[in-house]
C-alpha cells in the first residue's frame, strides 16, 4: 500500500492518486505559477477580503433587525424588562 505523496489518501498501485494527479497534469498543462495564482486568487483570502466579508455579514443582520421591528426580540429589546412583565401580567387580568 503506498500514501499518496500530496494528499496522504492510500493507494494500491501509485505513489499520487487520481485527484492530486488531476492537479499534476494541470500543473504541467498550465505551469506551477499559474496553477499557484488561481489557487491564491479564488480559494486564499487575504485581509482585505476577510474585512469586507465581515463588513457585509454585520450590515445584512443590521438591515435584518431594522427590517424586524415587529419580531419579539426587538420587542424585548426596546423595553425594560419590568415594563414588559406589568404588560403580560396585565393582559391576563393580574397585578404584581
Amino acid at each position: 500500500m503506498l500514501d499518496c505523496k500530496l494528499c496522504g489518501e492510500v493507494s494500491f498501485t501509485r505513489y499520487i492518486c487520481d485527484d492530486c494527479n488531476f492537479i499534476k497534469d494541470c500543473i504541467n498543462i498550465y505551469s506551477k505559477e499559474t496553477v499557484i495564482d488561481v489557487i491564491k486568487r479564488t480559494l486564499i483570502r487575504d485581509e482585505k477580503q476577510r474585512t469586507y466579508k465581515i463588513d457585509s455579514i454585520v450590515k445584512e443582520r443590521l438591515s435584518n433587525e431594522l427590517n424586524n421591528e415587529d419580531s419579539d426580540e426587538s420587542y424585548i429589546r426596546g423595553k425594560h424588562h419590568d415594563l414588559i412583565k406589568e404588560e403580560i401580567l396585565s393582559k391576563f387580568g393580574k397585578n404584581k
